[in-house]
């Protein structure tokens, strides 16, 4: 993100920062969202790290959710792993929003080594 390679955030991978904006206060409209401006998609981000229980949280539940959709994927959950799935993401349109814009930002990233999306 935008303050240079010595800010965590700056290198979040997709999963981690789909969980974290998962769990800010991002808005659930779509529009919003895409119209949000750098500053605020990383106050997004620092906020969703926050409410996860830190960074270290972030990535533990970030693998976790890599490890449950893999199984689901390959219709290899158990009952239980899919609950736990769906417990991790209650909303699955939230869900789709959150790795929507995690994939714009890493995109923009690639593209702009640095950067998040300017709006």
């Amino acid at each position: 993100m935008s303050a240079g390679p010595a800010d965590p955030l700056s290198n979040l991978a997709y999963g981690d920062l789909a969980v974290a904006l998962y769990h800010s206060p991002m808005p659930t409209d779509a529009a919003l969202v895409r119209a949000a401006a750098t500053a605020q998609i990383e106050a997004w981000v620092r906020d969703g790290i926050a409410a996860a229980g830190g960074l270290a949280q972030v990535a533990v539940l970030a693998q976790r959710s890599r490890e449950l959709g893999t199984l689901r994927a390959r219709a290899r959950a158990t009952v239980m792993e899919r609950q736990e799935y769906a417990a991790m993401w209650p909303s699955s349109a939230r869900a789709n929003l959150a790795c929507a814009l995690a994939y714009h930002v890493i995109r923009r990233r690639i593209a702009e080594p640095g950067q998040l999306p300017r709006h």
